[in-house]
């Protein structure tokens, strides 16, 4: 395994007025989401990792993919720029 933590977000309800125009599939199914997203933490368990669950963020529809603003390894971190700015202040929550 590449990596032994990962840090995830669960999904909140506000996640089917997120950006959806990446894939063009329409708007996200709640249900949907949640259970990809509980089988994606349990798949990451069953590998080994440590999984930190964050609570939803529902005033942020895709604060959900916390993966996307950083890469950090044991010495140093890759910080990026989400491709929308409405992922932004979501992303960058304080994970507490």
């Amino acid at each position: 395994m590449l990596f032994s933590n990962a840090l995830v977000r669960t999904p909140g309800h506000s996640v089917i007025d997120g950006i959806d125009d990446y894939a063009n599939l329409g708007q996200t199914d709640y249900p949907t989401a949640l259970a990809q997203h509980q089988a994606y933490v349990a798949l990451l368990k069953d590998r080994g990792v440590t999984v930190t669950v964050l609570d939803p963020l529902e005033a942020f529809p895709d604060s959900c993919f916390v993966e996307d603003p950083a890469v950090v390894a044991a010495d140093f971190a890759v910080i990026t720029n989400p491709a929308r700015a409405s992922r932004t202040p979501g992303t960058w929550r304080a994970a507490t």
